[in-house]
């Protein structure tokens, strides 16, 4: 697999996280640990981070905002959210929408194929996406 992997990375725009080291870690009366170093996917400054939502195109236990909250103002909502991964169904809750142009999203479906075929041949079946919305200037 790890060959595998880094060819994706070489030869692909491979959305998956960068895998820098898998080592075995041994625990005295405790056992082994497996531990998987990967890069920070959100390296942006911290303060220009408005929200992070991990998308799975699924609705079934897809929502971080609680029931109680969903009628509160959209912008105080992701304020107090902020600290949260947010889900797929708040994308709703909080009414907002990517938009994408179509050579982009092409680009992004193009590599969302791959890397699910890739993970798919290693019966590797957990996969997201993950989505940093972060401050911007025009």
């Amino acid at each position: 697999m790890i060959i595998d992997y880094h060819c994706l990375m070489k030869e692909s725009r491979s959305l998956l996280s960068r895998i820098y080291g898998i080592f075995k870690i041994e625990l005295k009366d405790k056992g082994t640990i497996n531990v998987m170093i990967q890069r920070n996917m959100n390296d942006l400054p911290l303060n220009t981070k408005l929200l992070t939502f991990d998308i799975k195109g699924s609705t079934v236990d897809r929502q971080s905002i609680r029931k109680k909250d969903e009628n509160i103002n959209k912008l105080e909502l992701a304020k107090k959210y902020k600290a949260k991964v947010l889900k797929d169904k708040d994308l709703g809750i909080l009414d907002m929408k990517f938009v994408l142009k179509n050579d982009d999203c092409q680009q992004l479906i193009s590599c969302i194929d791959n890397d699910t075929t890739f993970l798919q041949n290693y019966e590797v079946t957990d996969y997201s996406l993950l989505i940093f919305v972060h401050k911007y200037r025009k």
